[in-house]
């Protein structure tokens, strides 16, 4: 699935339990409409997709109130148009 390739990208998600923080590609920020109504339902959307690993800190990120930091898209990871 390509949510999964995309979200094992630290850039993309990344949980610091340390700092009770959460860094999402920014992506998720534009869309969230399309997967979820809030924030803390994005993150058990994402919970439910992604290996255990991951599962498991975002739930714990969910359950300690932690905040949430977008980090700018790469627009490079699209590839580039005109070689197509």
């Amino acid at each position: 699935m390509a949510l999964v390739g995309f979200c094992s990208i630290d850039t993309n998600l990344k949980v610091e339990l340390e700092k009770k923080k959460i860094y999402l590609s920014q992506i998720f920020q534009w869309y969230r409409g399309d997967f979820a109504r809030s924030e803390a339902e994005l993150l058990k959307f994402l919970a439910e997709k992604l290996p255990e690993d991951k599962k498991s800190l975002i739930l714990q990120a969910v359950q300690g109130n932690f905040s949430i930091s977008y980090t700018k898209y790469d627009w490079s990871v699209n590839g580039n148009a005109s070689s197509l």
